[in-house]
């Protein structure tokens, strides 16, 4: 593990973000609601990054779902540096969101531990198009603070379609890849794997009963 790749990555997130902050069309947002818009453009990041890698490496997932590849560790790199900035700014923040919290450490904890057993490979890339989820979240904050709740409504519902018809697939897809190959898994990696498809499809649950109480409110107004 080369920790410079790790600083010179965090550095670049540093000055991305600052660069997000001092947009002019953000100019007028709250701080929260620009850096969730940095948090979109990451997951955007994340999304297309480990679909190129899929399409590439398909065969990966079929025949050795752990193997490493230059491509594979660059992007968890990439996303363990992404999630301890995302960590320390909502501590310093004083966030108190408890679902992103079990959500960032589960997958810090889970990354961390694939790369330290040599495992983070095409399983660990695949479930990163899951990140597909956030892609919307900073054109959503906006959107509320700018009091738009049509606008709202629609991220809503992508958010939930996401949730149900990708998210939810590679949940299970993964698990039954982990469970396929589990002669090649690390025992930790792989009872890590086959909880987190389940930690994550809770989490989903919950999300998707919030952005149900918006798109089943908005769906119960008269149409004028």
């Amino acid at each position: 593990m080369n920790s410079s790749n790790y600083y010179i990555k965090l550095v670049v997130l540093f000055i991305f973000w600052k660069i997000i902050k001092r947009h002019p069309k953000f100019k007028d947002y709250k701080k929260e609601t620009v850096f969730s818009m940095y948090r979109s453009l990451m997951c955007l990041f994340f999304m297309l990054y480990s679909l190129e890698n899929l399409i590439c490496n398909f065969t990966d997932l079929l025949n050795c779902p752990t193997k490493e590849r230059d491509c594979y560790q660059n992007i968890t790199e990439w996303f363990i540096v992404y999630l301890i900035m995302d960590i320390v700014k909502m501590i310093l923040e004083k966030n108190t969101r408890v679902d992103l919290y079990l959500h960032h450490i589960w997958c810090l904890i889970s990354v961390v531990l694939g790369k330290y057993y040599n495992n983070a490979g095409a399983i660990f890339n695949l479930v990163l198009i899951n990140e597909a989820i956030s892609v919307v979240s900073g054109a959503d904050s906006m959107a509320m603070e700018d009091n738009n709740m049509k606008e709202s409504y629609y991220y809503k519902l992508y958010r939930r379609n996401i949730i149900r018809y990708l998210r939810l697939p590679i949940w299970i897809l993964g698990l039954l890849i982990v469970l396929r190959h589990t002669d090649k898994i690390n025992s930790s990696v792989w009872w890590n794997s086959v909880l987190s498809s389940f930690v994550m499809i809770g989490l989903d649950h919950y999300w998707e009963k919030k952005c149900n109480k918006v798109v089943d409110k908005y769906n119960d107004k008269p149409k004028i």
